[in-house]
């Protein structure tokens, strides 16, 4: 009895005689008309500017152009044998807006009226790929008061006019500007550092949201975490500036702190640590710990933040907690949003440093918490942080290749003290580009509060990028 191969193995011996038959046709007939006889076309293909459109030139660019084409500047080579392609790029954005607002719980008037204005300019000098020297200027704004018109109730201009430098730092790479053997750049050489007026982002904003008078030194690509991908550590060391968490700044505050993010194949992991010193304002500790991660089809990220006040105890200075929990999904078969976020306040945490424009540690939780930096105008449920629980759900939906969106987003916190301070609120955001520059941005918000009215508030926004 003869045996009978797989069937898994015909199939192959006939798959592979299909494939022969139909290469040996090719090599006597050539391809067929029309065929594609390469995955990637030999012919060079001109910048798809139906897809991506041109982009949008600079106030000032001088030297190789910005996210331009063409050749490259052979550039400088120093003595220590860096080569510098200097170049020059000016910009900026210029908000303003008309902000409309429930006032009875603030001033006892009905609502506040007020036309307002920012001004962010920058300047740039670019050294090579890792070294750059920044100013920054906002002209129109200073200590959280903005240049424009209090429409309602007293009619008065309002200036908040500076000529501050508001952003001055170099930031580069040791390993770039004094290059070294191969041995000493693979070491601690290759680390960067930076100096001057920078802007601090920690923990989502939640621990620091600030610019302050700073040096830094940090390090990437360790690996000394086990089964992690990448380790990055920074030390910073900040003596002027330095917001504490009322929003004001203390003349006598240092904050010190150190700060890591850490890859593993599945997350992202954030664990920082600072110190503020001050004899005017108290002395604290701060912590935070978050991880940002996928998780089936979710978008994840938790948060821990904690405050600890060293002796007594002062408005810039308090202990307690913050845990927040994010989970966002993509519906099926579109492009939008939904994203649900929690909250627990326990005690009474305060952040390192914040400037003047961005109120309190909340702000990520959502839209109703989260302050304008543009204004008066409030976050309907606030962002302090102090013995509370709640939370916001919303979804957001693209139109117009992504040109248009709106978000509708309902929220609510309840304290947890005993103190009365429930809230609902249920607010919406629409923007929409026109051109190139131009972002046109509307706000609408309405809040019950126990005890109290209802409170409400809309504001229409322009913002030009130049």
């Amino acid at each position: 009895m003869s045996r009978q191969a797989p069937r898994g193995a015909s199939l192959q011996v006939k798959t592979l005689l299909s494939i022969a038959a139909l290469t040996m046709g090719t090599l006597l007939t050539g391809p067929a008309e029309g065929a594609e006889t390469s995955a990637l076309s030999d012919e060079p293909r001109s910048l798809q500017l139906d897809v991506v459109g041109s982009r949008a030139r600079p106030i000032v660019e001088l030297g190789d152009t910005f996210l331009g084409n063409g050749n490259i500047a052979s550039g400088i080579r120093l003595p220590g044998g860096a080569v510098w392609q200097p170049n020059l790029i000016i910009w900026g954005n210029y908000r303003t807006a008309v902000n409309v607002y429930d006032d009875s719980l603030l001033s006892g008037d009905d609502y506040a009226a007020e036309w307002v204005n920012r001004l962010d300019l920058f300047a740039q000098v670019s050294l090579s790929q890792t070294d750059r020297i920044v100013f920054g200027v906002r002209p129109l704004d200073e200590d959280g008061e903005f240049s424009g018109y209090r429409i309602h109730p007293d009619g008065d201009s309002v200036s908040g006019s500076n000529f501050e430098v508001n952003v001055a730092f170099f930031e580069g790479n040791l390993a770039e500007l004094v290059p070294g053997d191969d041995d000493r750049t693979s070491r601690w050489w290759d680390m960067d550092v930076s100096v001057g007026r920078l802007p601090w982002l920690f923990q989502e904003g939640m621990l620091i949201d600030d610019r302050m008078d700073s040096v830094a030194l940090s390090r990437n690509n360790l690996l000394f975490v086990p089964r992690a991908i990448n380790t990055r550590v920074a030390v910073i060391y900040g003596w002027n500036d330095v917001n504490r968490a009322d929003n004001q700044d203390d003349n006598d505050a240092r904050m010190y702190g150190l700060f890591t993010e850490t890859d593993f194949s599945r997350s992202t992991v954030n664990l920082d640590f600072a110190r503020v010193t001050s004899d005017l304002t108290g002395d604290a500790w701060y912590a935070g710990i978050s991880a940002s991660q996928r998780i089936g089809k979710l978008n994840t990220a938790f948060r821990l933040v904690h405050s600890d006040s060293e002796g007594l105890e002062t408005l810039q200075s308090t202990s307690g907690s913050v845990a927040v929990a994010e989970v966002s999904w993509t519906p099926p078969y579109t492009h939008n949003n939904v994203y649900t976020n929690v909250f627990l306040a326990i005690d009474d945490f305060n952040s390192a440093s914040r400037d003047a424009a961005t109120g309190g540690p909340l702000g990520l939780v959502g839209i109703l918490y989260a302050a304008t930096g543009l204004g008066a105008f409030p976050g309907p449920l606030g962002n302090d942080a102090s013995e509370s629980f709640g939370g916001a759900v919303g979804y957001q939906m693209f139109f117009n290749e992504s040109r248009s969106q709106l978000i509708v987003e309902a929220g609510a916190r309840t304290d947890t003290d005993g103190s009365d301070r429930r809230q609902f609120a249920l607010g919406g955001r629409y923007q929409k580009a026109l051109g190139k520059r131009l972002v046109v941005r509307v706000d609408a918000f309405v809040a019950e509060r126990e005890s109290l009215d209802t409170s409400w508030g809309s504001r229409l926004e322009l913002q030009l990028k130049l």
